[in-house]
């Protein structure tokens, strides 16, 4: 029914647990064609990992989301960072050009937690106007400037 009435819906699931490309692939073909879905990039790379090497942990995101971009499906990915994230140039302009994560056409989302929204949100800016960026949002930078 939800898809139905909405075109898009956020899977918050992909931030605790990778799911089973069986789980995703249900997901895709249960909705129309023209229907999104964007995901949250897994805590593991965000959270534990703080954009250090995450080549392998890319594959495995990606591997798993398969079934969904095969099927035209997959939208954003929104990749949020943990509350007390400091500014980090070199590890966030390291993430961001990742080649995995720079092939990602479809658009990436970085969502900073208040605590660290001011600190990054200008050099995310800068960073994410890259052509193979979308947006960038600092949740509650307005209520911290």
């Amino acid at each position: 029914h939800y898809a139905s009435v909405f075109d898009t819906v956020e899977v918050n699931a992909t931030f605790y647990r990778l799911p089973k490309r069986e789980t995703v692939r249900s997901w895709a073909d249960q909705v129309p064609d023209g229907f999104l879905f964007a995901v949250k990039g897994s805590r593991y790379l965000t959270h534990m990992r703080r954009l250090r090497d995450m080549k392998t942990g890319l594959g495995r995101f990606w591997e798993r989301l398969e079934p969904m971009i095969d099927a035209g499906k997959l939208g954003p990915v929104l990749w949020q960072l943990p509350e007390r994230f400091e500014r980090a140039d070199e590890t966030l302009a390291a993430a961001l050009a990742d080649p995995v994560m720079a092939a990602d056409a479809r658009g990436r989302s970085m969502e900073f937690a208040p605590a660290s929204a001011a600190a990054v949100a200008r050099y995310v800016g800068d960073a994410l106007s890259a052509p193979d960026a979308v947006v960038a949002r600092a949740r509650a930078l307005l209520a911290t400037e």
